[in-house]
């Protein structure tokens, strides 16, 4: 039988009942003492503490205890001890506490009055008049509760540790906190700018406010429901026209017998292929939308019930976490997918010089510069632009080596800020919306978008360090945000963890890692290696070569191999022979050529496919060029 119990809030890292429950910025709450193990155990150097549930940043430099206590669940808490104090002492028999002495067994309880009743009295109960009000409940209701047991809650007038017996009547605007009234003359005076108001102001004002927070967020649910939605009747769509791209590969193969078996099986593997790989995207997708929505969900039912059922004391003090998070979710716009994923085609083809030739996937078209960004815009002009990442937010970020900068600029390559290095910076990568520079020191730089040096870390082991030489020219991130750092000096890749920086592994190489870029999709990492003429795909796990890529331009061996990015339309190779020689080769899975992609240009060095969209970003020594990609 279901007891009908409240499920009790747990913490999500002991799933026991709060103990002192901490507020984070994302409004989750964990036990204090959680929070301190927690850190200890994964972050202990860090300033920031990262949600274990939606991992979002929060500034703990004040410490754990100085977080907000969430007043709130300690009292939904007390709420379900008390259910289940009363439901436990309804296994023997109750006496009557209305009663003298007790002498009959009870058979209900006053829920107002928190008294047992025997039915005799529970008749009397009802029939006074400044009783009648009262909400009666049977013993069986509250043992299989049928009725909540609550906690008598008083609004009693919180007092002030610093001034005995003063009451904290007011609220202090500037500092965000309940003061009482010597308070206001001493600590937060008008003098000292401090600006204080009445405690029933302030929390009639700020149940306001949160209030007009809501429909903005209840509108982004509704944008959020409507991509999901999209989102499902595209890949419905992606999947039908799959389905009927194998029918006319089918079709096709019948017609010209056995002979056309090998290349029928090759070109629907490579259909199932960019399915899958599309479907990841898809999947990514609908993820980061269902995050968002449990976010904006779970900060809205909180904000909701700390509104409605809150005390002026809970409130006022979790008002301001409450009320910046509930901000920053308003201003956040969903990502749009890219609806050009759901396009595929099959075009059919005759049989020349006896060659079995069905047809070929249609699913891309020609690749055209849509624009040009950073050259002869004086300050702005980048000065050997060589590393260049792509941000979620589609924003282009730019390692300006010679200004010693990395410049962040719009989709459409306008300056945003600039993160000024002490050293030369060679490449940039980003995760989680922190940038991840290397330069021409020994040590990995993570910067977060307020342009602050966040922490910094060594490729090295720690008995190593200041020991052994390193040359880092490449950076990437993995899908689990691991760093993958490419040491020239060492012919090795290092990976490691995000939140930190610690050292996972050391894997060594063929090639020196003069640039990098991670396939996901097969666990492996595409090297270009400069001066040596080539890339290779190297296995992610140990390091070995699976293939290697030799570029030819005009039928003869390229001199520089540099950027290098991949996705599920395969690997893109920037090569030059020297100045305004610049070509980008694409190929596919297995290393073979398919096309030339851009040519002629002045000195490409690093290349990344721009977030969600077709483009592909080329940091072309004094430009950015953007190249996309248009069906025909």
């Amino acid at each position: 039988m279901d007891d009908g119990k409240k499920k009790q809030p747990e913490c999500a890292l002991c799933l026991g009942r709060y103990q002192q429950p901490k507020l984070l910025e994302c409004l989750h709450s964990f036990c204090a003492n959680c929070l301190k193990k927690y850190r200890t155990t994964n972050i202990a150097k860090v300033p920031m503490i990262c949600c274990p549930v939606c991992g979002k940043n929060t500034d703990i430099r004040a410490g754990i205890d100085n977080l907000k206590t969430n007043f709130y669940l300690i009292g939904l808490t007390d709420e379900i001890i008390m259910q289940e104090q009363v439901a436990n002492c309804l296994e023997t028999k109750l006496a009557c506490g209305s009663c003298e002495g007790g002498r009959n067994l009870a058979v209900s309880r006053c829920i107002d009055c928190a008294l047992y009743l025997c039915a005799n009295c529970q008749n009397a109960h009802t029939r006074f008049a400044a009783l009648s009000s009262h909400k009666i409940a049977t013993l069986d209701e509250i043992k299989y509760g049928v009725v909540e047991v609550r906690k008598v809650r008083l609004e009693m007038e919180p007092k002030c540790k610093k001034h005995y017996g003063e009451i904290l009547a007011f609220f202090c605007e500037t500092c965000q906190e309940l003061v009482c009234h010597d308070c206001t003359v001493v600590d937060h005076s008008q003098v000292k700018g401090h600006k204080c108001i009445d405690t029933n102001k302030a929390f009639s004002e700020r149940k306001q406010s949160l209030g007009e927070l809501f429909p903005a967020l209840n509108y982004a649910l509704l944008v959020i429901e409507q991509s999901l939605d999209d989102a499902t009747e595209m890949k419905k769509k992606l999947q039908s026209s799959s389905v009927e791209t194998i029918q006319e590969v089918h079709t096709r193969a019948a017609e010209v017998t056995a002979m056309v078996a090998v290349e029928e099986k090759r070109i629907i593997g490579d259909i199932k292929r960019i399915e899958e790989d599309r479907e990841l995207k898809f999947k990514e997708h609908e993820e980061k939308m269902s995050r968002m929505r449990e976010g904006i969900q779970h900060s809205l039912t909180t904000a909701r019930e700390l509104v409605s059922t809150a005390s002026k004391g809970d409130l006022l003090t979790l008002y301001a976490t409450i009320s910046k998070e509930l901000k920053s979710l308003g201003v956040h716009k969903p990502p749009k997918i890219d609806h050009r994923l759901s396009f595929m085609t099959f075009a059919r083809s005759g049989n020349e010089d006896g060659c079995i030739n069905l047809g070929n996937l249609v699913m891309e078209g020609k690749w055209e510069m849509c624009r040009q960004f950073g050259k002869d815009e004086g300050e702005g002009e980048f000065s050997c632009a060589r590393g260049i990442a792509a941000l979620p937010s589609g924003d282009i970020a730019v390692a300006d080596q010679w200004n010693k900068r990395v410049v962040i600029c719009n989709s459409k390559g306008g300056h945003k800020r600039a993160v000024q290095i002490d050293d030369y910076p060679f490449d940039v990568a980003t995760f989680n919306n922190q940038l991840i520079v290397l330069d021409t020191t020994s040590l990995v730089k993570v910067y977060n978008t307020d342009k602050i040096l966040v922490f910094e870390f060594p490729t090295l082991p720690a008995a190593e360090v200041g020991k052994t030489l390193v040359n880092l020219a490449s950076v990437a991130v993995k899908r689990d945000g691991t760093i993958v750092i490419g040491d020239v000096k060492r012919c090795v890749l290092t990976e490691h963890r995000p939140a930190d920086g610690s050292l996972i592994r050391t894997v060594p190489v063929a090639t020196p890692p003069h640039y990098l870029a991670i396939d996901s999709t097969v666990n492996r990492v595409i090297i270009s290696g400069a001066d040596k003429r080539v890339a290779q795909a190297v296995d992610g796990e140990t390091g070995a070569t699976i293939f290697t890529i030799k570029p030819l331009v005009a039928n003869d061996r390229v001199e520089y191999c540099t950027g290098v990015c991949c996705d599920s339309s395969g690997i893109f190779l920037a090569m030059h022979n020297g100045s305004d020689t610049g070509h980008i080769h694409q190929y596919d899975a297995k290393g073979t050529f398919r096309a030339c992609v851009a040519q002629d240009l002045h000195y490409p060095m690093g290349i990344k496919m721009c977030a969600g969209k077709q483009q592909l970003a080329i940091a072309d020594w004094t430009s950015v060029k953007i190249f996309e990609l248009e069906h025909v």
